[in-house]
């Protein structure tokens, strides 16, 4: 309860901040706001809108953020991107940070909603380039939801290289 003087014929503005306690489901909540002066009484009915926020995971099925790749050969990494959070994410890109000379290209590139709750399968294919030296190199596997912030994973490929018969 808050006390607020206000002199007779006289008017102020009051602010009503509403923060909830816990994590709320995706809902609308009343929000009863009653004056009193001596007695005079005044109840307004306000309405407090929770919506939801998508929260995204990119992941890959067994956990392991790592794997073998051919030089100059495609290899098919396989992830998940899962929406955790209680709104869908709109108009999801995939992207990816990989080592120069590398060619990377995802199926499906772009992925227009995924609800909460939901997965979506993405395949991966990571190309090193043809005279890649052998050795673990970096890569960083982006999903950018449209007017939210872009996540990303960090892949380890380590490059095997082939070598003639007889050498």
């Amino acid at each position: 309860m808050t006390t607020l003087p206000l002199e007779a014929n006289a008017t102020k503005s009051v602010s009503i901040e509403a923060t909830p306690l816990f994590k709320m489901e995706v809902a609308s909540y009343p929000i009863a706001v009653h004056a009193q002066a001596g007695e005079i009484k005044a109840d307004m009915a306000l309405t407090a809108e929770v919506v939801g926020q998508s929260a995204l995971d990119l992941v890959t099925p067994d956990g392991r953020l790592s794997g073998d790749v051919q030089s100059g050969q495609e290899t098919a990494v396989n992830l998940l991107l899962e929406n955790t959070g209680s709104a869908p994410a709109e108009a999801i890109t995939m992207s990816a940070t990989s080592p120069n000379g590398w060619t990377i290209t995802f199926d499906p590139a772009d992925i227009p909603q995924l609800a909460p709750g939901a997965q979506a399968q993405v395949t991966v294919h990571v190309k090193p380039a043809d005279k890649a030296i052998a050795g673990d190199y970096v890569m960083s596997f982006k999903a950018q939801p449209k007017r939210q912030q872009c996540i990303q994973t960090e892949y380890r490929a380590t490059v095997r290289t082939l070598h003639p018969v007889g050498h």
